[in-house]
């Protein structure tokens, strides 16, 4: 029987760099001599490992995953074709990723989805991955993520809002009730997420060459400047602008300070309370390595992992080593123009 392995998020917690591994290396062996491919469900059919990497390789992103299951639908026939015309030829089990469907599944409308996708694969041994961070953390990022250019929204009033959306434990029963079939796999995503999900999947990285780091955090630097400059960022979903700054700076010679922390300690005692009973029944989702691992980080279960941080305003501040942005930016144009112009006179 095919596996067919479904990484389902969570977001903010990897995922990007997972797609970046997987989108640069689709085909892989599994310890137990079976061939893995990266694949994408897409509205038209599944695109198979070959145009995994032409499509990578015209990404302004870096990397490719599947759409979101409210996309998913196959029902026409030349989809259905396709679709049956790649499983017949593709041998092994297959791999694919979105972030979102951990959120989408436990609707009636995301299982639905899934469920006509996987009666169209025939018989699968289906596997769910989900990879986690500790709720403060993923706060934090996603607050520079989204909250930040949600016009009007007030830090205190989203945060009140947003720690629901670190309940994943709630999340994974509901997917567990819909799916009772799947087997789900949870890992923590620090310190390193393709080292565990490699793991689950039974994947050697055999020395591989790391793939370079995707959808980091931006530096303080360029995110007050989209404060200041709202143009840059104008809504929570015009995020483009954000990969453009990361390349820019993926070789500067300056220390750039990271994300500013903007979780101040009141409520960082609050969100720990809130979410200790989720945290502890999200334990049962480990295996022993992985619950170890959680047991063992601090920034899961004590506020004292957060006293050094340095809390800054949520909404406005001076922007940070605004001569070392400029510089950086102006290196990265002058050395890609040369880089054109060699290409174009040679």
């Amino acid at each position: 029987m095919r596996r067919l392995f479904l990484h389902i998020g969570a977001d903010k917690c990897g995922s990007s760099s997972l797609q970046g591994y997987f989108s640069n290396i689709p085909r892989m062996m599994q310890r137990d001599g079976r061939p893995l491919r990266y694949v994408l469900f897409k509205p038209v059919g599944i695109v198979g490992p070959t145009q995994v990497r032409q499509r990578t390789s015209h990404s302004p992103l870096g990397y490719v995953s599947s759409a979101p299951l409210s996309a998913l639908s196959w029902k026409k026939p030349e989809v259905l074709e396709q679709v049956n015309r790649f499983l017949h030829r593709q041998e092994g089990d297959l791999i694919t990723s979105c972030e979102l469907w951990l959120r989408e599944l436990p609707t009636a409308h995301g299982i639905e989805r899934l469920q006509q996708l996987l009666v169209h694969l025939d018989s699968v041994e289906l596997h769910l991955i989900c990879t986690v961070r500790p709720p403060l953390e993923w706060l934090n990022s996603a607050w520079w993520q989204w909250g930040a250019w949600d016009n009007g929204a007030r830090f205190d009033s989203w945060l009140d809002q947003a720690v629901q959306h670190t309940n994943w434990d709630r999340l994974l029963q509901k997917v567990a009730t819909s799916l009772p079939e799947a087997k789900i796999h949870v890992g923590c995503s620090k310190p390193d997420v393709i080292n565990t999900v490699l793991e689950m999947i039974g994947v050697d990285r055999n020395g591989r060459k790391n793939t370079p780091q995707i959808n980091q955090s931006l530096p303080a630097a360029v995110l007050r400047l989209y404060q200041h400059q709202r143009l840059l960022r104008p809504n929570p979903n015009h995020c483009s602008i954000d990969f453009s700054a990361l390349a820019a700076l993926s070789t500067a010679k300056s220390k750039l300070e990271p994300a500013p922390w903007v979780i101040n300690p009141s409520n960082v005692e609050l969100i720990l309370q809130r979410s200790a009973d989720s945290t502890e029944r999200l334990l049962e989702w480990l295996s022993p390595r992985e619950k170890a691992k959680m047991r063992a980080d601090s920034g899961w279960w004590d506020q004292r992992a957060y006293a050094d941080r340095t809390v800054e305003d949520p909404h406005q501040a001076p922007v940070p080593q605004l001569e070392e942005l400029c510089a950086e930016v102006l290196q990265a144009y002058h050395d890609q123009r040369l880089q054109i112009l060699r290409l174009t006179s040679s």
